[in-house]
């Protein structure tokens, strides 16, 4: 269930180049989507392109410091990339 404080805006990018805002509630598997400094994620994801990305991941796992993430790449997946998953925090 979505509360209503979790409602945003968010650009995907659906068959096109180009984005697309829409309601972060409609977001559907397989979106891509960008994110900046200080948006709490609507979902948990992968990160597949961006530098200097740190999650505030505390309500998850009680770490008191951001966990820095690593765009995925073939070699990393292979390996669990848990480096490149972002859960449904605050970047």
């Amino acid at each position: 269930m979505v509360e209503l404080a979790d409602v945003g805006e968010i650009a995907v990018y659906r068959n096109s180049a180009d984005t697309t805002t829409i309601p972060n509630t409609d977001l559907v598997v397989g979106d891509v989507f960008e994110f900046s400094f200080g948006i709490k994620l609507p979902a948990d994801c992968i990160l597949i392109e961006g530098q200097n990305v740190v999650c505030d991941e505390a309500e998850l796992t009680g770490e008191p410091h951001g966990i820095e993430k690593v765009p995925v790449t073939e070699e990393n997946y292979k390996h669990g990339a848990m480096s490149s998953m972002l859960a449904k925090s605050l970047v």
